[in-house]
């Protein structure tokens, strides 16, 4: 067969249809699967996730890992990279909120920074912006007699003291924290004995004895020795929380700076708002 014969007879195949549809076939499946290989997204397994899977289970099992185990560690540490690679791609986390909250919660965490030491004079001067933040809270010291149950016995052994025939330290019963409280606030009083005992307690006079002020515990005789007022914290703590509230301040305000840069990437669309408008 001549070289005329040879190209008559592939010009005819080439016009029957079924060769043609075949050869269409064949091309689009070389095109797609080059096409695939070049944009499909890789697994790098490095040597040292292989690692850290291995020593992470070797801690478990409390022995040496086998192959076959350090094969199937491998294989499902890759099964679960492609996964996650799906769950990306079909953009699983636009529906589910609680993986969104946890990107959200990563990306805060990542974008926070540390604060820098912050000098004397930098302290100084957060301390003159805010020194209602540096006092110490407002307490009382008061002495009580306690009673568990009986509230009848706590008015007869007010009636008591104040006619003189009894002493307030011969009546009453056991009370875990003692007789005398010291500089209490009142949100301590609150934690301790409950906050109806702890409103009532701040309306009460100085020096002479009132009740039965109920608690969380029972039924109280007070008597109110001092209302001490607020003070600046001791020099040791006073530096601490200074230190402590201009670091905070400092992330505070490097957080909303960072927020409104990132913020001018994004178009925030409000209800009745329309996008691009």
């Amino acid at each position: 067969m001549d070289k005329a014969d040879m190209q008559i007879r592939f010009s005819r195949m080439l016009r029957d249809p079924l060769v043609g549809f075949t050869l269409l076939g064949g091309l689009i499946f070389l095109t797609y699967n080059q096409f695939d290989e070049q944009t499909r997204p890789s697994i790098v397994v490095t040597e040292t996730a292989i690692n850290e899977l291995v020593e992470e289970r070797r801690l478990v099992l409390n022995r040496e890992v086998s192959q076959n185990e350090r094969d199937v560690l491998i294989a499902n540490y890759i099964d679960r990279e492609v996964l996650v690679g799906e769950a990306i791609a079909r953009g699983l986390y636009r529906s589910d909120a609680k993986v969104r909250k946890r990107l959200a919660d990563k990306m805060f965490f990542l974008l926070d920074e540390e604060p820098p030491e912050p000098t004397a004079a930098q302290l100084q001067a957060h301390f003159d912006e805010h020194p209602q933040d540096f006092l110490t809270p407002r307490t009382l010291t008061f002495e009580h007699v306690y009673f568990k149950d009986d509230r009848g016995a706590a008015e007869a052994a007010l009636s008591a003291i104040r006619s003189g025939t009894k002493q307030a330290d011969e009546l009453g019963e056991i009370f875990w924290l003692g007789r005398r409280m010291e500089r209490y606030s009142g949100k301590q009083l609150g934690v301790v004995m409950g906050l109806r005992f702890a409103q009532a307690i701040r309306t009460v006079t100085p020096g002479d004895w009132h009740g039965p002020l109920q608690s969380g515990r029972g039924w109280h005789l007070v008597r109110v020795l001092e209302r001490h007022e607020p003070r600046l914290l001791p020099d040791a703590e006073l530096q601490r929380r200074l230190a402590d509230d201009w670091k905070a301040d400092w992330r505070n305000r490097r957080r909303a700076e960072t927020f409104a840069g990132l913020r001018a990437h994004y178009e925030v669309v409000m209800p009745g708002e329309s996008s691009g408008g």
